[in-house]
């Protein structure tokens, strides 16, 4: 335990000096060692020498100067260690993949090397708590408790006051929320989903409230509603700003991507196809899975998602397939299920796959273009989607039909934590 407090010492140190000198007899004197032991012991356990946790971080944090502040780069570049804006413009886009420059544009791909921390982890006997209705955290000044109608208003006006784009219809159904307070005022939400075997978090304070261990709290509480209602052992967070990586990182989350969220305004479409597409039956269900879950494994390797392996077919993605807040589709070729969809939450469309083996035959523009005009006549001003900011097939479809980015929305991963 001794060597993982001074090994976190020494990160702690680094973390803290990114954007200035890190010195060798600090970090010897932090480990109680040399430099060469702890770079050893470093490598060992993260198969990463310190050098390059060192350059990959300072990057990371390069481009998160670069997003959030109007900083000119050559600044940047030399806070961080970079001599001249040529050295400093060929390290971030090796890492990144786009000039520093191309990097304030909203809706780019970042790169994100969270930081490292070593814990020990240990299981603990956990008795009682299961039946609270609520939780106080830090001196009585947040409380954790499910929300209620009479939350309503306040909830609206904490929604309101950042309006972050989706979550409006949230205050309205006041039982899939939990509310944090501090102080007695509603100063954020959770909300919690398990969507086809994935635990999704969604999480928001208000900009007032941030930085007071609100976020984390919530986090926590989020953790503890997954354990209890599924043996799913990781989660994701959902998160509008780039800002918000800082306090991930601090959360244990070790991976990171993103996606954008689109919206179709115009008018109805002219229909591709339309004569291949039917509602799903309930015998579908089997083989709408498979392509999906291919298509999504494919997916999470070209992003680099750790430990990605192909899904199985559950009673609980059964139900969700079958379930009221989804109408599902599918695309026949001589009577073979090659593509599906589904639009969730009225106006949405919550996914999209086309088999491999049928690709390039215009199916997938074909099933956007039939969910879209569905959406349109339910008497929806305009239909919404999500695409991962690297799957260039699907953003050129949606790009073609007419669908234009609203935000960027991150997502990182965890594995859900058994000691809390």
């Amino acid at each position: 335990m001794d060597l993982l407090n001074r090994m976190n010492l020494v990160l702690n140190y680094i973390e803290d000096n990114l954007d200035g000198e890190i010195e060798e007899n600090k970090i010897a004197m932090l480990f109680a060692g040399s430099k060469s032991m702890f770079q050893r012991i470093f490598t060992l356990m993260t198969e990463t020498t310190l050098s390059e946790y060192i350059r990959k971080r300072r990057l990371t944090q390069a481009a998160f100067d670069i997003r959030t502040t109007n900083e000119k780069i050559i600044d940047i570049a030399v806070k961080y260690g970079y001599n001249s804006a040529v050295a400093f413009n060929s390290a971030f886009k090796r890492f990144h993949g786009i000039s520093p420059s191309s990097a304030r544009k909203s809706g780019i791909q970042l790169q994100i090397f969270h930081r490292l921390a070593f814990t020990l982890a240990l299981n603990l006997n956990q008795t009682g708590g299961n039946n609270m209705q609520y939780h106080v955290i830090e001196d009585a000044k947040i409380i954790i408790r499910k929300c209620t109608v009479e939350d309503s208003d306040a909830l609206k006006s904490v929604i309101v006051n950042d309006n972050p784009r989706y979550m409006e219809d949230l205050a309205a159904d006041h039982n899939k929320l939990t509310i944090a307070e501090y102080n007695g005022v509603v100063a954020g939400y959770l909300w919690t989903t398990i969507y086809m075997g994935h635990c999704q978090a969604f999480i928001y304070v208000s900009p007032e409230y941030r930085r007071r261990g609100i976020g984390t709290a919530l986090c926590h509480e989020a953790e503890k509603k997954f354990r209890e209602q599924t043996e799913i052992k990781e989660m994701w967070g959902y998160y509008y700003d780039f800002e918000t990586i800082k306090f991930i990182d601090k959360l244990g989350f070790y991976f990171t991507t993103s996606s954008l969220e689109m919206e179709y305004k115009g008018g109805l479409i002219p229909e591709q196809k339309q004569d291949m597409i039917r509602k799903c039956r309930e015998n579908d269900f089997p083989r709408c899975c498979d392509i999906w879950d291919k298509g999504c494994h494919e997916i999470r390797i070209s992003d680099g998602y750790p430990d990605s392996e192909p899904e199985e077919p559950s009673e609980e993605k059964r139900q969700q397939f079958v379930g009221p807040e989804t109408t599902n589709y599918v695309l026949e070729e001589d009577g073979k299920i090659v593509g599906t969809g589904c639009i969730a939450w009225d106006n949405y469309i919550g996914s999209l796959a086309v088999d491999k083996e049928y690709a390039n035959k215009g199916y997938g523009t074909a099933l956007a273009i039939y969910m879209t005009n569905e959406i349109l006549r339910r008497g929806h001003k305009f239909a919404g989607l999500g695409c991962g900011a690297k799957n260039i097939i699907a953003r050129h479809i949606y790009d073609k039909i007419g669908y234009k980015i609203a935000e960027t929305i991150y997502a990182s991963f965890k594995k859900i934590d058994e000691t809390l």
